[in-house]
């Protein structure tokens, strides 16, 4: 065996291949962090880190273009040189000549398949931990700047005089460990309309905000307790004192999500034992478990309708609502006016008491024509919320304050504990499209819709994890098919230039990818069968199998 040829036609490999690699992956990880930088996730020094982070996770797209490009450059100078004319006439063929290059690809679609399944989503997992942290350092620094925050896509604004973080402390009862803490002075906490316009804000002396994380699913939420509070709705009037309250918890968002194509071999395993680990599984289950809340709050109201006690969100806040119809509304219950036996009109009506108790003469009251309400559930509370809108509304100041009137009016976070069942979002998926069909729900055309919407997102995530598997077995082996077609192309086309030459690998590479992705996602569509998107997957490496046999066949020929 020619061992000296090996060891040289390796050696010139392995180098230019750890050169284009490592090029590769710098720029395509600056890439990968423009976004966060550009959304202001990343300072100057954890963009270094981030980077560090991301690096092996573009491996898998590098070494493919990397190995081809290499192979391309080795030997077209060997043909060049003539070196591959003088191995055929001492009688080394052309399968000899190209044994370290299939040597070389069978190691890297080994390493490929190690890496997509076991080394990428543990550095995917830093990365995005990276920036789900910065999102609390951003906030830290904003509000040490005297600059407001917003917390993205919660519509809620935070100022405050002092920020600093702490280490985190345990929390009894807490269904997630507390990951960050960070005590604030002077604090005030707006809520707006997504449009500017402020629905309430929020004063007090000292806050502290708790960032609570599962480390298996990367949910982040943040909770505020506030001390010494005032809080007014410009929209409602409503002026309270209260010595403590709490905000939240609001959703820290994270910079990427819990896509198959990131998590490693065992987690695609566990995800497809217990499929609400996913994050799409679980706003499913957050869907169905609001619709079936909501659905429980409406035969409490039929039941209820004349007093029905809601707790808000401050200590001692009392609502007693009379609404005299409640219908499902979609996703929401509409509420309307009615007639008493004497066919005289009945309004919505709501009494606000602040001191704790539903007795005696209360702080307002409000009547309204129509209401709509939305129950909403979350991973840290067990209990639902209500959020209520009225409409068209009369508020009546019992402290001597003139009757007002008003378009909408909002009060969200209300609680009515004993009549909303409760852990519906804890519970797993089967478990609770089970519940769904219970004659409790079977009136409910929503709960219905929203239980086969997690029926269907469940099959798809089964469908996800296939097509995932396919492709980390598919892009691996097209990384050593790659690397012989640059080498049988470079021989063949002896004599032209080498950016000609990869060319074409590059142009069968990209197709190659384009086919495999397109399989993927055959495969994740319900139109076709598992089977023919994943045929569709191997397709790929197919063609550039068939191109490097004709190729193959033809240099032999001649």
């Amino acid at each position: 065996m020619p061992w000296t040829l090996y060891r040289y036609i390796l050696r010139e490999l392995l180098k230019l291949l750890l050169l284009t690699t490592a090029v590769l992956v710098v720029v395509m990880s600056f890439a990968t962090a423009v976004q966060p930088m550009s959304d202001g996730q990343l300072t100057a020094a954890l963009l270094v880190k981030f980077v560090i982070f991301t690096a092996p996770t573009v491996l898998g797209f590098a070494l493919p273009f990397a190995g081809a490009f290499a192979s391309t450059l080795v030997f077209i100078r060997l043909a060049g040189d003539n070196e591959i004319l003088a191995c055929s006439a001492s009688g080394i063929s052309y399968v000899k000549v190209l044994a370290p290059v299939l040597a070389l690809g069978v190691v890297l679609t080994g390493g490929m398949l190690y890496l997509s399944n076991a080394v990428v989503p543990s550095f995917f997992r830093l990365a995005e931990r990276t920036v789900e942290g910065d999102v609390i350092g951003l906030l830290v620094t904003q509000l040490g700047q005297r600059q407001f925050f917003e917390f993205p896509g919660e519509d809620v604004v935070v100022y405050a005089d002092s920020a600093a973080q702490f280490p985190p402390q345990e929390v009894p009862g807490s269904a997630l460990p507390m990951t960050q803490l960070v005590e604030l002075g002077g604090v005030v906490v707006g809520r707006t309309d997504g449009r500017g316009r402020i629905l309430e804000d929020t004063t007090a002396e000292n806050a502290v905000l708790m960032v609570f994380s599962d480390r298996d699913t990367e949910d982040a939420w943040g909770v505020f307790e506030l001390q010494n509070v005032t809080r007014y709705a410009p929209t409602t009037g409503v002026l309270m004192r209260v010595a403590w309250t709490r905000v939240g918890p609001l959703r820290i968002p994270s910079l990427f999500s819990d896509d198959p194509k990131f998590l490693s071999a065992s987690d695609l395993d566990a995800y497809e034992r217990e499929p609400e680990r996913s994050r799409e599984i679980r706003e499913s289950i957050q869907s169905l478990a609001s619709a079936m809340a909501t659905e429980s709050l409406r035969q409490a109201f039929g039941a209820v309708k004349d007093r029905a006690v809601l707790y808000g969100p401050l200590q001692d806040e009392r609502y007693v609502l009379s609404v005299p119809r409640v219908e499902e509304d979609g996703e929401l219950l509409r509420m309307s006016s009615g007639v008493d036996a004497d066919g005289e009109a009945v309004p919505i009506r709501m009494s606000f008491y602040a001191d704790g108790r539903v007795e005696g003469q209360p702080f307002r009251t409000y009547t309204a024509e129509s209401a709509f309400v939305r129950v909403q559930t979350n991973a840290l509370t067990p209990e639902p919320t209500i959020d209520l809108e009225l409409l068209d509304v009369q508020i009546e100041d019992h402290r001597g304050g003139p009757t007002v009137g008003s378009k909408s009016l909002m009060f969200r976070q209300l609680a009515w504990p004993e009549f909303l069942p409760d852990d519906l979002e804890q519970r797993p998926a089967a478990e609770l499209l089970a519940e769904a069909e219970l004659p409790t729900y079977a009136a409910s055309a929503t709960v219905s819709s929203m239980a086969g919407s997690l029926d269907r997102a469940v099959a798809a995530l089964r469908r996800d994890i296939v097509g995932q598997r396919h492709e980390r077995a598919a892009s691996a082996v097209s990384c050593a098919l790659l690397l012989l077609l640059g080498a049988v192309l470079s021989m063949k086309l002896k004599g032209q230039a080498p950016l000609v030459v990869y060319f074409w690998s590059f142009m069968l590479a990209i197709v190659t990818l384009i086919i495999i992705s397109s399989g993927v996602n055959l495969a994740q569509g319900a139109d076709v069968s598992v089977a023919t998107g994943m045929a569709v997957v191997w397709a790929g490496n197919g063609l550039l199998l068939l191109v490097l046999v004709g190729t193959y066949y033809r240099l032999a020929r001649n």
